[in-house]
């Protein structure tokens, strides 16, 4: 029996089934939920269990937050989380979008435009991640496959590698004329290419798309054969040393499908969690990246730190530890701080439960402790634009009188069509007027 498949929107309740559900299906669901959630909340990196699971009027209900892509919960259940940005007219360009956002993240190049087929017609992200490990996959092996050294015990005339003694002196009465040494031999049969074929044949496998599934076994039949069935290392994510950089990216997508696995003790086909990534976290660090790219738009002088920390709370009680700040981004202007840019992925709306106008109050204190320890009057925060009625670019503003007068300010931009590189262009030349736009507003 194949697998169920539906559709969700990040945010949003699905209903899981149809029937009543009585009270051990309920705890069988919650448990199952609490256990996949908690796993993929470590693997993913997530700030809370993506998993949300309700029973209303005895129908089952499940919520994914945080995190998009493909889900298998269970072998009967098979999940496509779209993320809230999506909108309704550009609902079959997300997954090029997020595969664009994970591209800037990474300052790599090989997933621009090579889904493109795959907007024509419905797929699944874990197809678009299948086919991006594919094409990743071709270009790394054009150059030198990952040879790593593999130790070999010979025996010979002459001495070659290092001398064996325990060997040696075991076969002195039997083979006195040889010589036994260690031998130190560049192979390809190690847990690079192990885990390289372990994934090809799962993309293969996972995939929905015929065309996909093709190429994939294409591409993994160019990779130097191993000496037994491919499998999983011990440790993961697998990092490629320095020499074989070319293969970062494809090692990168093989060991997030490897984690992903051990989320279902069911076998079968598509077995694993499916292909997820964590949005939160690509949000975040896609602003950060971007401001890069619009920060020349800003005009000379300018510059941009990340993540740079801050005491904000100084400790006067022995053995108390101080409070420190670390905002996103502080753009400076000629060295001194300018402006505080946050970027928090959820809705502008979310989060005030008193208000569906303005952002919560946890997010604007937390914003002006940043902007007290830096130095600076003017903080930014930069949320999504929702597919469903949100309007980018549109901004917000409040005044702290605290001293000198403070300005806080919210905005949304538009992350749901980033398809090309002149998209992308577009999008950072938007990022730049809406700074400016802030600072002349303020």
């Amino acid at each position: 029996m194949s697998a169920k498949r539906v559709t969700t929107r990040e945010g949003d309740w699905l209903t899981v089934d149809e029937g009543p559900v009585d009270p051990a299906t309920e705890r069988r669901l919650r448990e199952r939920c609490r256990s996949i959630g908690g796993r993929l909340k470590s693997d993913l990196g997530l700030r809370q269990n993506p998993l949300s699971v309700d029973v209303v009027d005895g129908t089952a209900r499940l919520r994914v937050s945080g995190a998009v892509g493909t889900l298998n919960l269970s072998p009967q259940l098979e999940i496509q989380v779209e993320p809230k940005f999506a909108k309704p007219a550009t609902v079959g360009t997300w997954q090029e979008s997020v595969l664009t956002i994970i591209e800037r993240n990474r300052r790599r190049h090989y997933t621009f435009a090579r889904s493109r087929r795959l907007a024509l017609r419905p797929a699944y992200f874990l197809d678009h991640m299948a086919l991006a490990y594919a094409d990743g996959l071709r270009e790394a092996v054009r150059r030198d496959p990952i040879r790593v050294y593999r130790i070999r015990e010979e025996t010979a005339p002459f001495l070659r590698g290092q001398f064996a003694v325990e060997r040696q002196l075991n076969s002195l009465l039997s083979r006195p004329d040889r010589i036994h040494c260690n031998v130190d031999y560049l192979d390809t049969d190690n847990s690079f290419n192990h885990l390289l074929h372990w994934a090809g044949r799962r993309f293969t496998t996972a995939a929905r798309d015929a065309g996909v599934r093709r190429v994939v076994a294409s591409a993994t039949m160019l990779l130097p054969a191993v000496s037994e069935l491919p499998r999983i290392p011990d440790q993961l994510p697998l990092r490629a040393p320095a020499q074989y950089e070319h293969f970062s990216e494809v090692l990168e997508i093989a060991s997030t499908l490897a984690r992903g696995l051990t989320h279902s003790g069911a076998l079968g086909r598509t077995s694993g969690y499916g292909y997820l990534v964590n949005m939160e976290r690509l949000y975040e660090r896609f602003i950060e990246a971007s401001l890069v790219f619009a920060l020349p738009l800003l005009g000379h002088g300018h510059s941009v730190k990340n993540q740079e920390t801050k005491r904000y709370a100084a400790a006067m009680t022995a053995g108390v530890r101080s409070y420190h700040t670390r905002p996103d981004n502080v753009i400076y202007k000629d060295g001194k701080p300018l402006v505080l840019i946050d970027a928090k992925y959820k809705r502008l709306e979310d989060a005030d439960e008193m208000s569906l106008r303005r952002p919560n109050n946890g997010d604007i204190y937390q914003l002006f402790a940043s902007m007290t320890a830096h130095k600076t009057n003017r903080g930014l925060l930069v949320y999504p634009a929702l597919g469903l009625g949100s309007v980018a670019d549109k901004m917000q503003l409040w005044k702290v009188s605290a001293g000198a007068d403070a300005h806080i300010g919210a905005v949304t931009v538009d992350i749901s069509n980033l398809t090309s590189r002149s998209a992308l262009g577009e999008f950072d030349r938007r990022l730049a007027q809406v700074v400016l736009n802030f600072l002349a507003a303020t």
